[in-house]
């Protein structure tokens, strides 16, 4: 361990954690950018935990405490988040530098802890409605506006003998029920559709719509699909959805949308499930110079977006430098007053003093947070994100929010975000990856006992708000982009007649390319052709599935699966590309199995580094050649 003597942060303390052995690379582990993390005393370096080290480990969380990001010290460990992840080198940001203690300098672990604040979050959306719905109920108001109301009930049918909704469970409650699993949550979801189940479809109009004006386009290189979903978006009067397949360019869509919302003087909130799908918009923003701050930790922003991050605005405004000299003033004079005092009781009053000084400085950096969103027209977070106690310092409601990626956005997480405005624009694709849930689905039985198909649709975690919205078969609030520019007609086909009903077609600039397009790339029957099937059942000995993994393998997941020959046969595959003259950083190979991945990783690292291998779901949104 090496605390650096230079930080990127001046709030935050950064540590290189190198192996034992000098040089030598980190044992195979599962760490990655942005992972929460425990730094652990060197008497527990025995233990085999995820992200240790040791293979064949398994997840651990922690037991109790605070497992936020950078939480300092607790019960001897560290907690921290880290900011960089490399072959020899792992990079962690803590608070504060004095809490290491100096034996770990020689030895210690670390421990991926479990995200409890997101959980958390979640569930305290849900119980919101649920707290709305029952103060209203007294109060005899109406605590949800009609926004709010359609999207808590769309798609949820009724049955016969249920016509008041008494007991039918909205989606979104339910799935705080899946959650939680208490019997307040459950009783929420009842009284939210208890008191609305017989909500008319939403007007969706526009009171302005009749003025017939025209949108002058920022972009003017927007096709007639890109062009129509912005001013669709933009004229619609509570809800708009953008569907948007693999390609279409949604997120540039997404970028007209916001600059149009910019110039009519509009408060954007903008949010997505994961922070690489926010810094994507956030790093275009900056690009077309639209003002705006990105919210969230340091470590989990990309460094191009780190200079529009909230922590850093703050640092270096003219009340941020202010509030920090007064700091520095106060903590020197404190420390001298410290000294000084001798008795009990000087030392007593001194120690109230202080207390009282830092609640006043703590008050002051909090107006310079408030402010600074309040004066941004574009603020930018995940969804979790939003339920920090920054974004709750936010004055008012947002006029428009933005959820993008909300196909693999949990419900939940979506009702985080929208009570803070007074329009949703929802973009995704929910015919892509939907999101991850590792728990069991929640099941509800007829009066049979048997499975209800309805309530199986209706009552997973799997099945997301965009993904409810877009199979309503009155649906008069969606767009699609039907204009695709990553791939070959050839790759789309099957995608566009079998999922998209034929509508998603190919731009011209890309619809027959292929890799011999490059001019360093040699014609042969692997290059010249946009698809290639490869028959793996040559010999099935050689390419049987295996979930058993040896102290020797390579692999990390015991949970996952993988298939050493056909590992060994896309290791010849890649081999044989680069021989025409494919470049390694142009080729990706991803596999739905983590222990695949990590086969796969390990056999091309030595002559191949540069070929990028992962997950399905963490490569989705990527482009390469091959």
């Amino acid at each position: 361990m090496n605390p650096q003597s230079s930080k990127s942060w001046d709030w935050h303390c950064l540590v290189d954690l190198e192996a034992t052995s000098y040089g030598n690379p980190l044992p195979e582990h599962t760490l990655k950018t942005g992972d929460i993390v425990s730094i652990n005393p060197p008497t527990e370096s025995k233990k085999r935990v995820n992200g240790s080290g040791g293979r064949g480990s398994k997840k651990t969380s922690s037991s109790g405490g605070n497992t936020g990001p950078g939480s300092g010290k607790e019960n001897n460990k560290i907690n921290g988040v880290i900011v960089r992840s490399t072959e020899s080198k792992l990079v962690l940001s803590i608070e504060n530098q004095e809490d290491i203690q100096y034996e770990w300098k020689e030895r210690c672990t670390i421990i991926k802890l479990a995200n409890e604040i997101t959980f958390k979050r979640m569930i305290y959306a849900m119980n919101d409605l649920h707290r709305r719905i029952n103060d209203a109920k007294i109060r005899q108001q109406d605590p949800l506006n009609d926004l709010e109301r359609f999207l808590l009930t769309a798609g949820i049918k009724l049955s016969g003998n249920d016509l008041d909704g008494s007991s039918t469970i909205t989606s979104a409650a339910s799935s705080g029920n899946l959650l939680e699993g208490d019997d307040d949550t459950g009783a929420a979801c009842e009284l939210i559709t208890k008191r609305f189940a017989e909500v008319n479809m939403l007007d969706n109009s526009n009171s302005n719509s009749g003025k017939g004006g025209t949108i002058e386009y920022f972009d003017e290189n927007l096709n007639d699909s890109q062009k129509e979903a912005v001013k669709f978006s933009l004229e619609a009067e509570h809800l708009a959805l953008i569907h948007g397949p693999p390609g279409t360019g949604k997120t540039y869509t997404l970028i007209e949308i916001i600059r149009q919302l910019v110039r009519q003087d509009k408060r954007v909130l903008v949010c997505g499930p994961s922070n690489i799908s926010i810094d994507n918009l956030a790093e275009r923003l900056i690009d077309k110079s639209v003002k705006c701050v990105r919210l969230g930790h340091p470590a989990r922003v990309l460094p191009s977006v780190q200079d529009n991050s909230l922590d850093y605005l703050c640092r270096y405004s003219d009340a941020g430098r202010l509030v920090a000299d007064v700091r520095k003033e106060l903590d020197e004079a404190l420390n001298k007053k410290r000294k000084n005092a001798k008795s009990s009781q000087e030392r007593r009053e001194v120690y109230n003093e202080i207390k009282l000084l830092r609640k006043e400085i703590k008050q002051r950096e909090g107006k310079v947070i408030t402010d600074l969103i309040n004066a941004t027209p574009v603020v930018l977070s995940t969804l979790n994100g939003v339920g920090s106690q920054k974004m709750s310092r936010s004055a008012g409601k947002f006029d428009v929010l933005i959820i993008d990626e909300a196909g693999q956005a949990l419900e939940p997480e979506c009702w985080i975000a929208i009570p803070k405005a007074c329009k949703v624009i929802l973009a995704g694709d929910h015919l892509q990856l939907p999101p991850t849930v590792k728990s069991e689905t929640g099941m509800r039985y007829d009066d049979k006992g048997e499975e209800s198909e309805h309530h199986k649709a209706y009552y997973s975690l799997c099945t997301t708000l965009f993904e409810r919205l877009m199979n309503l078969k009155n649906n008069n609030f969606s767009r699609m982009l039907k204009v695709q520019y990553r791939m070959n007609a050839k790759i789309i086909e099957f995608s566009s007649k079998n999922l998209y009903n034929g509508f998603l077609e190919s731009h011209s600039s890309n619809k027959d390319i292929l890799l011999t397009d490059f001019a360093y790339v040699e014609p042969n029957d692997d290059t010249d052709k946009p698809l290639v099937f490869i028959d793996t059942m040559t010999n099935a000995d050689d390419y049987q599935e295996s979930s058993t993994i040896n102290e020797n393998s390579s692999v990390l997941d015991v949970n996952s699966k993988f298939n050493a020959g056909e590992a060994n046969l896309v290791y010849e595959y890649v081999l044989t590309l680069c021989d025409y003259g494919v470049l390694p950083s142009d080729i990706a190979v991803i596999s739905p199995y983590s222990a695949q991945v990590s086969l796969i990783r390990s056999k091309l690292k030595q002559d191949y580094s540069q070929v990028e291998v992962g997950s399905v779901d963490g490569f989705q949104g990527r482009e390469k050649g091959m």
